[in-house]
């Protein structure tokens, strides 16, 4: 199962979503969700009043500007945060059995 504190603590803007329900994190804190669907019986039931709120959400994200670095320990740290999130995704990914 894939951990995500490390996505949340490494990553300032985040979506987490298995595209019926999206969570919207900022420096690792949810701030918003939306659910635009549910599965029923095999069958996805959209949340049509969901899709607008869905799209504002959206935008937010895409106009997201980061944080500026003014100081050699922030930057130390930010690294070190993606440098862990990075070691947690390799170690989960599994070589395809045509590349072995």
């Amino acid at each position: 199962m894939l951990r995500l504190d490390p996505y949340k603590a490494a990553l300032d803007n985040l979506i987490i979503t298995d595209y019926l329900h999206f969570e919207f994190y900022v420096n690792g804190e949810r701030i918003h969700e939306v659910c635009v669907g549910e599965l029923d019986n095999g069958v996805i039931k959209a949340h049509d009043s969901e899709f607008e709120r869905l799209a504002e959400l959206l935008r937010d994200f895409c106009e997201y500007v980061g944080q500026t670095i003014k100081s050699a320990q922030r930057l130390a740290i930010l690294m070190a945060g993606k440098a862990r999130l990075l070691e947690n995704t390799l170690y989960q990914v599994r070589p395809c059995s045509s590349m072995t």
